[in-house]
């Protein structure tokens, strides 16, 4: 596997897991004061900020399968 890749997915696996860190130690927390709180404005900043990451992670996860795909497939022309 080339170095670039490699790192590449070190990258994705340390954001991911400090991503789901987070979430673990805070998911009470979050479900106490914002799941059944009021639908204000800031309520909805709030889970923007808070997933809004994990799906550009999982964007940049899905186009790094994709490069690695590409890479590792033999050529056909």
């Amino acid at each position: 596997m080339p170095v670039p890749v490699l790192i590449e997915y070190v990258d994705i696996v340390a954001s991911f897991s400090i991503l789901l860190w987070d979430w673990v130690i805070n998911i009470g927390d979050e479900i106490e004061y914002f799941w059944w709180g009021n639908g204000n404005w800031m309520k909805w900043f709030y889970f923007f900020l808070r997933y809004f990451p994990l799906m550009v992670e999982g964007y940049a996860s899905s186009n790094a399968v994709l490069s690695l795909c590409k890479l590792t497939q033999p050529s056909t022309y």
